[in-house]
This record gives C-alpha cells, structure tokens and sequence, in this order.
C-alpha cells in the first residue's frame, strides 16, 4: 500500500509538523510519500524531522500566497499523483483539502482512496450568513469523495455530523499524534524544587491564536516572580513585543522564537496556556 501524505509547506505550523509525524508513523508498515508544495522553511528544521523511509516529494512554488501556491501548483500534483499512483491521498490539514481532492478527482481509479484531516472548524462563528454557505457548499463537494473524514476531537466530530448528516458515516475521530509518551514522562520527572513559576504558550504569532489576549491577561494577573515564555514566531512578533512594553510585562515575557523541539520547555513549565 502507497500512501501520500499532502502538505502546503514544511513551515513552522503544527499542521506541517503533524503531517511529519504521521508520514513517519505510516513508513513503518507502508510505503509512504510526502508532499509539499511550497519550499520548506529552513528555520523550521521539519526536514531532519523526516524519517529516511518516507520519499519526499517537493513541488518548491515559492511563497506568494498559501491560495495562489495551491492554484498554480495543481497540475504539477496531478502529474505526481498519476506518477506515484497512491492508493492513499490524505490531506493532512483544511488549507490543502480543496488541492488534493482536485488530484483525486482528475486521477479516477476505483481502488484509490481519499481522505482530510479536519484541523480547524468549517463554519466560524465571524462568517456571515454568505461565506457560511459558501463554505458548507464547497467543503462538502471535497468530502463528499472522502472514504474517511478525521476529526481532532469528538467535539469537532458532532459539529461535522450537525452539518453534514448524511456523512456522518465516515466521521472518525483521531487525535493529533504530537504529545508523545516520552515527552509525557520527561515532564513527570520535572524537579518539583522549582520555585520561579513558569507558564508557557506555544504557537505561531498569529491572529487566529489571539496572543494579544493572553499578554492582556498576564498584565491583569500580575503574578509575582512569575515569567511568561512564549514559543512561535510569526507576523505579529514585533505588535506583541510592543504590547508587552506598553503593559509594562515585557520583564516577565519572554519571546522564545520558533523552537523545533519543544520538550525541554515543556519540561520546566508549570502550567501550559492555549
């Protein structure tokens, strides 16, 4: 079996890192490709990520814009897919489900199958009445051909079965693979001694993951001898920094940048902030 794991980029996403854990933990019982179309992120460090079975496969658009990339990159994916001939194709996140469906679509094969994994919600609750439809119409032409439609939690799972009830049948629920026993144990063993209370938050600097609000917060809370680590980076580095300054916490915060491996700060933190 030849599975094709499809990603946007090798970037400092969780979905890219994700996409990277599961095309590793399908190499180990199948013959596993994965594909990006945008060039990788050097400072991402995704690529030494890549276990040597997985075949990878890499369009390189340069970055315009994430819709532009997917526009201009979908015959070179059908080539692929007709070359590789998988009998697989997962979208490994919402961003590329619409892409990869289209090199489902123009590669019929009765035995090839497809699937997207659903990593934020379809409907928002800031889309009006007519992006709403939009939305719902196009996504359920895509996983109206799913074999499998995934969901990250069995909340996401009902809010995916209310909106298309007659799909509910290839509704499964499966958790992100990315807290992994070993970093659950290293942070068991964390020295209990420590007095300096530490709460980190890991993330792009992003709007969709409303930073701004937790710094307001820790400028309300003002907890004594605390500090406050902040792993990710992003557009809004620079806005951040300054609200910080201009709260009088930037002593207490500290912008980490992006951090491939994120255990050791996992590991000395107290309390994790999403």
């Amino acid at each position: 079996m030849r599975i094709l794991v499809v990603t946007h980029s090798l970037a400092t996403g969780g979905t890219d890192r994700v996409a990277v854990h599961l095309a590793n933990g399908f190499a180990q019982r199948f013959e596993t490709v994965l594909l990006n179309v945008q060039k990788p992120v050097p400072e991402a460090r995704l690529l030494d990520m890549i276990d040597p079975s997985v075949r990878r496969v890499s369009l390189e658009r340069e970055k315009k814009s994430r819709a532009l990339d997917l526009l201009t990159s979908v015959f070179d994916f059908v080539s692929e897919v007709r070359r590789l001939k998988p009998d697989l194709i997962l979208a490994s996140g919402n961003n590329n489900s619409l892409f990869s469906a289209l090199g489902h679509v123009a590669n019929p094969n009765r035995g090839r199958r497809f699937a997207v994994k659903i990593t934020n919600p379809i409907i928002r609750e800031k889309d009006r009445w007519f992006k709403r439809a939009f939305r719902s119409a196009l996504y359920r032409l895509v996983l109206g051909r799913c074999s499998h439609i995934l969901a990250l939690s069995q909340g996401e799972a009902l809010r995916l079965t209310e909106l298309y009830p007659d799909l509910s049948g290839n509704i499964r629920v499966v958790q992100n693979p990315y807290v992994t026993d070993a970093m659950v144990d290293l942070c068991a063993k964390r020295e209990a001694a420590t007095t300096r209370r530490t709460f980190l938050a890991i993330g792009r600097l992003h709007h969709q993951k409303n930073l701004s609000l937790m710094l307001d917060a820790w400028a309300q809370a003002n907890l004594a001898s605390a500090r406050l680590q902040i792993a990710g980076e992003g557009p809004l580095r620079d806005q951040l920094v300054a609200q910080a300054e201009a709260l009088g916490i930037a002593g207490s915060v500290d912008f980490l940048g992006y951090r491939p491996n994120i255990t050791e700060y996992l590991s000395g933190a107290h309390c994790l902030l999403l």
